[in-house]
């Protein structure tokens, strides 16, 4: 019943997924498609997508997908030769081996990313999820029940344990000081549905500097932000603009005295460390003030 699920699931994952470029983007349409299949009400569906986004449950799926890839590998035969080969890698016959004792069949690598390691990982993060979400609101009804308890006089209420997952919710932004000369680079950012590599790239290159702090800091360098805003007869060349990026975690390499090399990573990587990012208007230079930024 389950392997039936399962290829129902890939097959309209990659229905789903015709314009999708990164494995983010497929993991999050096979977990859409995922609460679908297992009749989940769109209050949970909302739930676990939400919080998909906004903490990602990816470090596993990103630890088991380095295992998966594999790498180029250069030999070399008796006469000195040199022979590249892509060896496949202990997870990957592991995966097959087990797919081809349940009778799933192999379809071919979507944009070189397996398919059915995409979609197990999606029933993962919809389990865990769920589990969560059972979980918190368990809580709920249990307080809501102890509510109408009243104790007999003299003796003390019982003790209800706490079902409740403890987590703590950080948000973390990051500010990022550009020059207005780059206003039409920032506009075409701002059409796309996601950032690549190379406009990390771009961005590591027209960023004068930058900042990374809580959301409450965050708010409060945003709140006089408006006072700078300059009219079109008021332009100048020294004129910014700052873009707002709100992130999945905080990454220390976007901190202050980092070395060039973390940083630049940093940024080549931010197309799969954010969640949202807006671009401000076009502001005085005096604007960047409002938060402590340090050089990029």
């Amino acid at each position: 019943m389950f392997v039936k699920i399962l290829q129902e699931v890939r097959d309209k994952t990659q229905i789903e997924c015709q314009n999708c470029r990164y494995v983010n983007d497929y993991l999050l349409a096979s977990v859409s498609v995922w609460c679908d299949k297992l009749n989940l009400h769109d209050n949970i569906k909302n739930y676990i997508i939400r919080e998909y986004q906004s903490y990602g449950f990816t470090s596993l799926i990103d630890y088991l997908y380095s295992l998966w890839k594999t790498e180029k590998r250069e030999e070399k035969d008796w006469r000195g030769n040199v022979k590249i080969t892509y060896p496949t890698s202990k997870l990957h016959n592991l995966v097959a081996s087990i797919l081809n004792k349940i009778n799933v069949r192999s379809e071919p690598n979507v944009r070189s990313e397996p398919m059915e390691i995409i979609v197990i990982g999606a029933f993962v993060v919809t389990a865990v999820g769920y589990w969560i979400h059972i979980l918190n609101s368990g809580q709920n009804q249990v307080q809501q029940l102890s509510l109408r308890v009243e104790p007999k006089q003299n003796e003390n209420p019982p003790t209800i344990p706490s079902l409740t997952v403890n987590k703590t919710i950080n948000k973390y932004f990051l500010v990022l000081v550009v020059s207005a000369s780059e206003a039409k680079f920032l506009e075409t950012l701002q059409t796309k549905s996601r950032l690549d590599l190379s406009d990390g790239e771009r961005l590591y290159k027209i960023t004068n500097y930058l900042w990374l702090g809580s959301e409450s800091e965050f708010n409060q360098g945003k709140t006089e932000i408006n006072n700078y805003l300059v009219s079109t007869r008021e332009e100048s060349e020294y004129d910014i603009h700052l873009v707002y990026f709100e992130m999945k975690r905080l990454d220390e390499r976007f901190k202050e005295n980092i070395n060039q090399v973390d940083r630049f990573d940093a940024f080549r990587d931010l197309a799969n460390s954010y969640i949202s990012f807006t671009v401000s208007p076009r502001l005085q230079m005096e604007a960047y003030g409002n938060f402590e930024v340090y050089n990029c």
